[in-house]
C-alpha cells in the first residue's frame, strides 16, 4: 500500500526509535493531507522486500521501504526484522570477539541497548597493536559483528529520512545536499533522474551522463601532492596538524584531498559541505565514508573486482559498500597500479594496485595478505571518486 508522506506524521520518530522489531505498522505512518496549494512530491512505499546479506546469511532483513517521486524510485537500507533475534544471533555467532571486547574494555552483556558500546570498543580493539593475531579485518566473527553494526544503524538512517521528508516534501529536497547524503548510494540509484546539486557558484559542477554523476574537478588539484601526503602518512598518522579516530579511513582521505590542493567547503554546519577545524569541530563529510562519496560524488561503480581493478588510475580515491546495504563503509587511496594480474582467493583475475589507508593503517599492493579489498568480490559493490 502507498502511503504519502504529508506535512507531518504522528509520532513517527518515537515509534520507530522505540520499536523492537524496527517495522512501521501502515497505520503509524499515515499522515495529514496537504492543501491543494502543498502538493506532495515524495511518497513512501511500504514494501517489505528481502535482503540477503552476503555476510549475514541467515539474518532476517528487509528492505522496508522505498522513496518515490517523478518516474524514480529509491529503496531505504535493510533492517532486521527483529533487532533483539539478531543480537541473540551475533552473541553466538561472533562469540569470542564479544568476549574478548567485554572483558577487555568493562563491559555488560551485550544486549540492544548497549551496541553501540561494543561498536566503539571494536574499533579501538582493531587499531590495538597488542590485540590477538585472529583480530583482522577479514576474521568471519568480526566481519559478521561488523555486519549486525551497520544493520542496526540502518534503521536510524532510515528514521532521520523519513522525517526529513516529514519536513519539507517539496522538489527543492533534491537540491538539498544534507539530504542527498542521507540517501542510499547504489549502482542502479547513481543516474538518478534530474538531479542537480552543487548549482549555487559552486566550485564543482555534477552533471549527467550514462546513468553515471561525475565531478568536474576545481582547478589547482595536483596529484603530486596528493600521492606525497598518502605516502608519507598511511602508516605515520600527521597527529600534528589533524584529530587521529579509531575509525579513521575517511580522516585520512580527506587530509589527502586537502593536501593535493582541494580547498574546504565550511559552511559550519556538521551535516554540509567539507570542512576540519579541529578534532571537535568538522563535517561528516570529513569522517563518514559515506558522506564522503556523497559530497564529493562517483566516477563509477561495480560489484566485479576484475573491472574495479581495470578502471582504476593512480590518485583514484576508492570506496566500498561490503555488503552491497546501500551505505558506504571504508575508503581507501590509489597510490600504484600495474598490469600485472594477481589472483584471489576466490579465483577471480584482477589487475593489482597498491593502497594507501587507514583503520586499518597500511601501504600495501592488493597482493599483500593484509589488504584485503580483493576479498568482496561480487559481495560488496567498488566505487571511484576522481578529483
Amino acid at each position: 500500500m502507498k502511503i504519502k508522506i504529508g506535512v507531518f506524521v504522528l509520532f513517527v520518530f518515537l515509534i520507530l526509535a522505540g520499536s523492537q522489531n524496527g517495522i512501521l505498522a501502515e497505520e503509524e505512518i499515515q499522515s495529514y493531507n496537504k492543501s491543494e496549494n502543498q502538493q506532495m512530491y515524495f511518497c513512501i512505499e511500504h514494501i517489505n522486500k528481502k535482503f540477503d546479506n552476503v555476510i549475514l546469511q541467515n539474518y532476517d532483513m528487509n528492505i522496508v521501504y522505498s522513496i518515490k517521486f517523478e518516474n524514480e524510485q529509491i529503496d531505504l537500507y535493510p533492517q532486521f526484522i527483529s533487532k533483539l533475534d539478531a543480537i541473540k544471533m551475533i552473541k553466538c555467532d561472533a562469540e569470542r570477539v564479544i568476549v574478548l571486547l567485554k572483558e577487555k574494555y568493562s563491559l555488560d552483556n551485550m544486549v540492544l541497548e548497549n551496541w553501540k558500546d561494543y561498536r566503539n570498543a571494536l574499533e579501538n580493539l582493531m587499531r590495538d597493536v597488542n590485540k590477538p593475531e585472529w583480530c583482522t579485518a577479514s576474521n568471519d566473527e568480526i566481519k559478521k559483528l561488523n555486519a549486525v553494526f551497520r544493520g542496526l544503524e540502518n534503521e536510524e538512517f532510515n528514521i532521520e529520512i523519513i522525517n526529513t521528508i516529514n519536513n519539507n516534501n517539496t522538489e527543492m529536497l533534491l537540491e538539498d545536499k544534507e539530504f542527498i547524503g542521507l540517501l542510499p548510494i547504489r549502482l542502479e540509484n547513481i543516474g538518478l533522474h534530474q538531479i542537480f546539486i552543487n548549482k549555487n557558484n559552486d566550485s564543482q559542477s555534477i552533471y549527467l551522463k550514462e546513468n553515471i554523476l561525475e565531478l568536474k574537478a576545481a582547478s589547482g588539484y595536483s596529484n603530486t601532492s596528493a600521492l606525497k601526503y598518502a605516502t608519507a602518512h598511511a602508516t605515520s598518522r600527521n597527529t600534528s596538524q589533524y584529530a587521529s579516530f579509531s575509525a579513521d579511513c575517511t580522516n585520512f582521505v580527506s587530509q589527502i584531498m586537502e593536501a593535493g590542493g582541494k580547498q574546504q567547503d565550511n559552511t559550519g554546519n556538521k551535516n554540509s559541505g567539507w570542512w576540519y577545524k579541529g578534532r571537535y569541530s568538522y563535517s561528516l563529510s570529513w569522517t563518514v565514508a559515506h558522506n564522503f562519496v556523497a559530497y564529493f560524488k562517483i566516477y563509477t561503480g561495480t560489484t566485479y573486482h576484475r573491472q574495479f581493478s581495470r578502471d582504476l588510475k593512480t590518485g583514484d580515491y576508492i570506496a566500498l559498500d561490503e555488503d552491497q546495504d546501500g551505505r558506504i563503509d571504508h575508503m581507501g587511496y590509489v597510490v600504484q597500479v600495474s598490469v600485472i594480474e594477481a589472483t584471489a582467493e576466490d579465483g577471480h583475475i584482477y589487475e593489482k594496485y597498491k593502497v594507501a589507508q587507514h583503520t586499518p593503517d597500511y601501504l600495501l599492493w592488493t597482493t599483500d595478505e593484509d589488504n584485503h579489498w580483493e576479498t568482496y568480490n561480487c559481495k560488496g559493490t567498488y566505487y571511484i571518486v576522481r578529483p
